[in-house]
């Protein structure tokens, strides 16, 4: 197995990552109902961001760094140990936050799984 599998492994997680980050920021994520005096009922959605604020975004982008960070060690011996730990710490970040944004990032998990099961051992 040549290297160019896993990295391409690693890139659609980063690009899973993204798509994860962008969702849960900006689709409808709460809903809010209220009623006037008269007895209109008004219906609201509002999204991550909407909710809590733009500081959310920095928890957000947290697990699309952490993922791309081993494609910046392309061609190095020690891509397969960073893909590893990375694995490591997504493992960790979906079961701490499976209750919030956690399992979300759970098809991003899985290819990087698949990336470090892709990328061959080094060889000394």
């Amino acid at each position: 197995m040549d290297g160019r599998r896993g990295e391409l492994w690693n890139l659609a997680a980063v690009v899973v990552a993204a798509l994860t980050a962008a969702g849960a920021a900006w689709l409808p994520t709460g809903t809010s109902t209220m009623t006037d005096s008269s007895g209109v009922v008004t219906t609201s959605h509002t999204s991550l961001v909407g909710n809590e604020g733009a500081g959310v975004l920095v928890v957000l982008v947290i697990p699309l760094l952490v993922v791309g960070a081993p494609l910046l060690l392309r061609g190095s011996s020690k891509v397969r140990v960073a893909r590893q730990v990375v694995v490591g710490l997504l493992v960790v970040m979906v079961v701490l936050g499976a209750l919030s944004i956690g399992v979300f990032f759970l098809p991003t998990l899985v290819l990087m799984i698949i990336s470090v099961l892709t990328t061959p051992r080094a060889t000394t």
